[in-house]
């Protein structure tokens, strides 16, 4: 960006997969997390304090089963009984997005990389009518924020005292959002955004 008159963010692309997606009439929520859990960096005691404080979810963890025996191994985390925790390969991710009811959560506090990439996982989530709850401070957060993808928050507590008032409803409308303009974040409008930007320098 030094040497160059024209700085462009670029977003990765995604495909659109809302039909893949069932109406599900359950009252139950169900937050997703897809990731590692080791700390420091994958510090996942947010999120299972936020777990064990909205007990009337269903929380499930996607991760590497050789992480997590060392997580249980080391007792590194409370885990609570409405914690579910799977092994997943990428072309089984779909089948976690299944039901309308699915949020995408990650309140890990923002720090290294993490606070100006735009993890994949993160469009991802959208691309099946799943918002995003996470904290304040990222570069992913202000993509979300701008076009009302997500719920962002200031703390761990903000977080639980949110889930704990969320309703289905609430959850709906938001997916509704998301619906309308997903479609501008394919490949195909990626690559145009792209050219635009080689043009125009």
């Amino acid at each position: 960006p030094k040497n160059n008159k024209v700085t462009k963010v670029l977003w990765v692309g995604l495909n659109v997969n809302f039909d893949e997606i069932i109406n599900d009439n359950s009252t139950q929520i169900t937050f997703l997390y897809i990731g590692g859990v080791l700390p420091p960096f994958y510090n996942l005691k947010p999120l299972f304090d936020v777990a064990k404080n909205a007990k009337t979810h269903k929380f499930i963890i996607s991760t590497r089963e050789k992480e997590w025996k060392y997580v249980l191994k080391e007792n590194i985390y409370d885990i609570g009984s409405n914690v579910e925790v799977v092994f997943k390969s990428y072309n089984e991710i779909p089948d976690l997005y299944k039901s309308m009811n699915t949020i995408l959560i990650d309140p890990r506090k923002p720090k290294g990389y993490y606070s100006y990439s735009l993890p994949f996982k993160y469009l991802e989530a959208a691309s099946y009518g799943a918002p995003v709850i996470n904290l304040k401070g990222t570069a992913a957060d202000d993509f979300f924020e701008k076009y009302n993808y997500s719920w962002s928050f200031s703390s761990k507590q903000e977080i639980i005292s949110f889930i704990n008032e969320l309703k289905p409803l609430m959850l709906n409308e938001k997916q509704k959002i998301i619906k309308k303009t997903i479609a501008t974040h394919k490949w195909r409008n990626r690559l145009n955004e792209l050219r635009q930007v080689i043009i125009n320098s």
